[in-house]
């Protein structure tokens, strides 16, 4: 008889108050700490936009992610059984990069609020994309281990969230790991664990799968960081069950992210459930309900940002897509409320690969969202506006979908979010995302280039 082995399919089908209420956020991680369960670390961003690369991949990425959540469809599949999880949202253009280290090996790898498996590409690798890093190679790590889930039975193995999702006799001689973005943007590999290390702080026996084959373009990252709800991603190993980020509109200024204890409003804010999703349990839902166009309250149908039953409908919250996605019929009360408060002409935009578009125009209506009837997020025009200094073209970054709305990262600009997964809870507050961090943990940067996972 065949070994049993572990097979992990993730698919991704295909992403302020005053400053004086928002100070500055500071981290000082202690030099030497031992992270699950202790205390917290923090680390920075930095924002590297460009224009010119936003390309027309969105709506072919969101026909993916629709057509296959269609009718509440499971994706995911451990050692060949249906499980409770989710698809998650596909990432495009705009990926942020954390710089840290698997063993004494410096590696790069793609923040993602919707994955739930940590990978990177490892050495030997038969098929691998290219990265700014070195491969990972294990023979090089004395902290490294592949995993057999008799691990769990071992009293020294330390991650217990691992254990209970993989009980000891699923894949005894090795697990296996499958990362699917789509046809073309894929990894495959085995199973294992290492210390992950974030400036001084170190976190032991993190399971990450090893990637030997790899297929796309990751804009040199070299995997992905999974910081969904799910068992295996990064949050829940860590046993925090919290994280924050806040993304600065100004490109040459750094912004932080922050798990455990560090993980706050800096000031005042306001909190509102995450909804919960009976069949998509990794994803961050928002309960977005309506939205605001100048001084005019859309009054958008109650339906149409409702997750259904099926798993379809909703809106999801993306760090790895830039732009924004409504369903079609509140997508089209709000550009026609734009168009009529602008009165000016439209022109194509199609190049960016955005709808509605207007040449110089000097002041775009402002934009609120309303979330559970009693909280709101106003919006800078930075938000929702792209400007293309070059033909002064000027683009709204939201776009229609149908079955399934996300929230992107233009849109979280210059609002620190805080994920209490916990109490299944989401706080926000307006406010400078630059930080200065005298104890630098760590270094993310933001790529809005063309990385196209499709």
């Amino acid at each position: 008889m065949m070994p049993l082995k572990l097979v992990i399919i993730v698919i991704v089908n295909l992403l302020l108050l005053l400053l004086l209420l928002c100070p500055s956020f500071t981290s000082s991680a202690p030099s030497s700490t031992i992270l699950r369960k202790v205390g917290g670390f923090g680390g920075t961003l930095r924002n590297s936009k460009n224009v010119k690369e936003l390309v027309n991949i969105f709506k072919e990425l969101l026909e993916e992610v629709t057509k296959d959540w269609a009718g509440g469809k499971l994706n995911e599949l451990i050692n060949g059984q249906p499980s409770q999880s989710s698809k998650p949202v596909p990432q495009s253009s705009g990926v942020y990069e954390i710089y840290f280290s698997i063993g004494n090996q410096t590696i790069s790898a793609g923040i993602d609020t919707s994955s739930g498996i940590i990978w990177t590409q490892c050495n030997p690798c038969a098929t691998c994309f290219e990265q700014s890093t070195p491969l990972y190679d294990p023979k090089k790590s004395s902290t490294f281990s592949n995993f057999t889930s008799l691990r769990c039975n071992s009293t020294s193995f330390s991650n217990s969230s691992v254990c209970q999702t993989i009980k000891p006799d699923l894949c005894p001689d090795g697990c296996e790991y499958l990362a699917s973005y789509s046809d073309d943007q894929n990894s495959t590999g085995y199973v294992a664990t290492d210390t992950f290390t974030f400036g001084t702080s170190l976190v032991p026996d993190i399971l990450f799968g090893c990637g030997t084959d790899n297929y796309g373009s990751y804009d040199n990252t070299s995997g992905v960081l999974a910081l969904g709800k799910g068992p295996l991603s990064f949050v829940s190993q860590l046993g925090y069950m919290r994280f924050s980020y806040c993304l600065s509109s100004d490109p040459t200024k750094e912004s932080p992210i922050n798990f455990g204890s560090f993980a706050m409003l800096k000031g005042m804010g306001q909190s509102t459930k995450l909804v919960a999703s009976d069949n998509l349990t990794d994803l961050y839902y928002i309960g977005l309900v309506d939205v605001t166009v100048g001084n005019t309250r859309l009054s958008i149908p109650s339906s149409t940002f409702t997750l259904k039953a099926n798993g379809s409908g909703g809106v999801v919250l993306s760090t790895s897509f830039p732009v924004t996605y409504l369903e079609q019929a509140g997508y089209d009360m709000v550009r026609q409320a734009i168009v009529s408060q602008v009165n000016l002409k439209t022109v194509n935009g199609s190049y960016l690969g955005l709808d509605l578009c207007f040449q110089s125009l000097k002041t775009w209506p402002t934009l609120t969202l309303h979330f559970d009837s009693t909280k709101s997020l106003a919006l800078k025009s930075v938000n929702y506006v792209l400007n293309d200094t070059s033909t002064g073209i000027e683009c709204l970054t939201i776009l229609p979908s149908s079955g399934i709305s996300v929230l992107g990262s233009f849109i979280q600009m210059d609002t620190n979010f805080v994920y209490d997964i916990e109490n299944s809870t989401i706080s926000f507050e307006k406010c400078s995302c630059s930080s200065s961090l005298p104890h630098r943990v760590t270094t993310m940067v933001i790529f809005l280039s063309m990385l196209t996972l499709f």
